[in-house]
């Protein structure tokens, strides 16, 4: 069914966190809005529409939860919550629910074809005698009944290219679709498989104790059974998005870097005008063999380079910040971090941090505003490791900014060149040609006046 990469062993972590009690008020949370509606809709004289207005407030809800969870599974966070700060800001999230409302709408697109169609007036008789007519009449419907039923694996499909697109356009990139699905499809099916195993797992014990108490007192174990429908609705909710989402980081991750996986996350850079990558240093790992040190407190390291930073102490400023740096990343304070870091760009070397810890800091300096840092430091990391799919990913997001908030489509030309000469090899470089393309067509447009 296709290969195998680090998914296969976070989905577990994911699977076993989806049984906290965090679960039953996430369901809680999700059925509120839709229940408010009801509740409004049913005081005083019943109002029409009132079941379908909680229907689409209840579909909108799956979808921002649904985004948020699938944030997390890219940030690698199996126990965040929906307020957790690791899925990035709220406004990321909706909009990898816009994403996903236009994948949906294009799903939807055939069914609404048919009932229009449906709807015409028949054919004359002398075309329905080609037969034609009764051809399609027989085709569409099973051609319908197959589309509806690719449906399943499409909705998980669609929350990954959704949480791991930098942008709107980026969701009918052929190369982007390559690059997460191919080979992959096995892990989709863990995916799936991973969201209803887990509830179906809850109901196979609870119903036959709800059973037994039917014939005692129906009621009350209606009422027992709510509780564990709620508990159930948060468990789908969570693990649909965090698995989705971890498959999307999974095609960024190499077999080699399971025990750091931490992926980048989709979110949108909110951003001031970014520069593309500079020339790019020497940032080699230092240390790399030795064993790992005891991290301190983030906060309380932060204090101390603060009052060295503040005493003209460089040196010490600098060694604090050796120190605080990954104790930040690992104690989840990345703005600590990132804050620090930025101080000392021009001691990178000094610093020995790994990959990992210059994709971590590059997502939080993007998502922080400070996209010159991040495109700098992005570069980094792919000029040590070409075939660092994180840095390539986060240096789309710079281009993707240039485009689409700086409205600067030549230096996004320059970041997808970059790209393209930096890792032609990546699995991500068709889809930077597909971009770059699109990119190149847009800066030969004349400029639009100011007024």
């Amino acid at each position: 069914m296709g290969g195998r990469t680090v998914f296969s062993r976070v989905s577990g972590g994911i699977v076993l966190d989806s049984f906290s009690i965090l679960s039953l008020f996430t369901g809680l949370l999700a059925a509120l809005p839709a229940g408010l509606v009801l509740l409004i809709g049913s005081t005083g004289s019943p109002a029409a529409g009132t079941g379908a207005a909680a229907a689409v407030v209840w579909g909108v809800t799956v979808l921002v939860f649904v985004s948020r969870f699938a944030q997390l599974g890219i940030a690698g966070d199996s126990e965040g919550g929906l307020f957790s700060d690791t899925a990035g800001p709220w406004s990321g999230t909706f909009l990898v629910a816009g994403r996903l409302v236009v994948l949906w709408v294009l799903w939807a697109l055939p069914f609404v074809a048919w009932a229009f169609l449906k709807s015409e007036p028949q054919a004359p008789a002398g075309f329905q005698g080609m037969g034609v007519g009764l051809l399609g009449a027989l085709r569409i419907p099973v051609l319908l009944a197959l589309w509806s039923a690719l449906g399943m694996v499409l909705s998980f499909a669609f929350v990954a290219v959704s949480a791991a697109a930098p942008g709107f356009v980026d969701l009918f990139s052929p190369g982007l679709w390559r690059a997460l699905f191919s080979g992959r499809i096995g892990e989709l099916f863990v995916a799936i498989a991973g969201t209803f195993g887990p509830p179906l797992t809850v109901f196979a014990i609870v119903l036959p104790v709800i059973a037994a108490f039917v014939p005692l007192n129906p009621k009350a174990a209606l009422t027992g059974m709510i509780p564990f429908l709620v508990y159930a609705v948060g468990m789908v909710l969570t693990l649909q998005g965090k698995l989705c989402g971890a498959y999307a980081a999974a095609s960024l991750v190499e077999e080699g870097e399971v025990e750091t996986f931490e992926a980048v996350p989709a979110a949108e850079a909110q951003a001031v005008a970014p520069a593309v990558p500079a020339p790019v240093h020497s940032a080699a790992p230092a240390a790399a063999e030795a064993p790992a040190p005891s991290l301190g407190d983030p906060k309380h390291l932060h204090t101390v380079w603060l009052a060295r930073l503040s005493a003209g102490d460089a040196k010490g400023a600098l060694e604090a910040a050796r120190e605080a740096i990954p104790a930040g990343l690992a104690k989840k304070e990345p703005r600590l971090a990132a804050e620090m870091y930025r101080r000392h760009l021009d001691r990178l070397p000094e610093l020995g941090l790994d990959r990992t810890a210059l994709d971590l800091l590059a997502d939080q300096l993007l998502r922080d505003g400070d996209v010159a840092a991040a495109a700098w430091t992005f570069s980094q990391a792919l000029d040590t490791e070409p075939t660092d799919s994180k840095a390539f990913k986060g240096l789309l997001r710079v281009a993707e900014h240039h485009l689409e908030k700086a409205k600067e489509p030549l230096e996004a030309v320059r970041v997808y060149r970059y790209l393209l000469e930096r890792a032609p090899a990546s699995p991500f470089a068709d889809h930077a040609r597909d971009l770059l393309g699109a990119a190149e067509r847009r800066a030969a447009r004349p400029a639009t006046p100011q007024g």
